[in-house]
């Protein structure tokens, strides 16, 4: 019978789209905005994909940028064989993760 004892420090910084994402449908609505993109927004650089139907959009995460987290891992594992015939052996093994 093996054990393991396995301590993992992890640090997750993965804030997708922190700094803002536009996406576009299609070159023309792209063009529309970058052309006159004080028109919507209130004087703010702000898009505001006023093409009808379009699937265009601005995407943002807020929140803190990563966090980290500490776990304790145990695992345990055992096997055993039995010789059933002179040319075939039973192997059998069992692990536990908790």
């Amino acid at each position: 019978m093996a054990s393991t004892i396995a301590h993992t420090h992890d640090l997750s910084e993965n804030l997708r789209f922190q700094y803002g994402s536009y996406s576009y449908s299609s070159l023309g609505n792209y063009f529309s905005d970058l052309i006159s993109p004080n028109h919507c927004g209130s004087g703010h650089n702000i898009p505001c994909f006023n093409s009808v139907g379009a699937n265009n959009g601005y995407e943002q995460a807020f929140g803190p940028l990563g966090f980290t987290f500490n776990t304790n891992d145990l695992a345990f594992f055992a096997e055993d064989s039995w010789r059933v015939l002179t040319r075939f052996t039973l192997n059998l093994g069992v692990a536990l993760r908790i």
